[in-house]
């Protein structure tokens, strides 16, 4: 499992622009690899015309809706259960500026709309 800990890469990217070239890079270099980290949802959207399915935008850090450093991660079509909620106090339902530990499979950088895409392994309240 990939971590800011244990990979000096991520820990730089999870700093780094939104948009910068090693989103690209990275999400090239370790598409289908797990990792994980600290972060907080930026932004939470309907999926399409559906009531119970999301898009997720997360970001590195506590900030929420106020990020401004790190990539824009995405978890797209999902509802809560896909986020594989865990901890001692796991929520009923999830929204912008929640804080969680993020666990999840590297997918493909999109560079037209500066978006990485994540697939949920886990998702820990903190």
């Amino acid at each position: 499992m990939i971590t800011p800990q244990n990979n000096p890469e991520f820990a730089a990217l999870l700093k780094a622009d939104y948009c910068d070239d090693a989103n690209l890079r990275f999400a090239n270099r370790h598409e289908g690899q797990t990792v994980a980290f600290n972060g907080s949802i930026v932004n939470m959207a309907p999926h399409a015309d559906y009531d119970t399915r999301y898009d997720l935008l997360l970001g590195p850090g506590d900030k929420g809706p106020s990020t401004t450093a790190g990539p824009a991660f995405k978890y797209e079509n999902v509802n809560i259960p896909d986020l594989r909620l865990t901890g001692k106090k796991i929520p009923a339902t999830v929204g912008a500026g929640d804080k969680f530990r993020f666990v999840a499979k590297v997918g493909e950088f999109n560079a037209d709309q500066c978006l990485f895409f994540l697939d949920p392994v886990s998702t820990e309240a903190r």
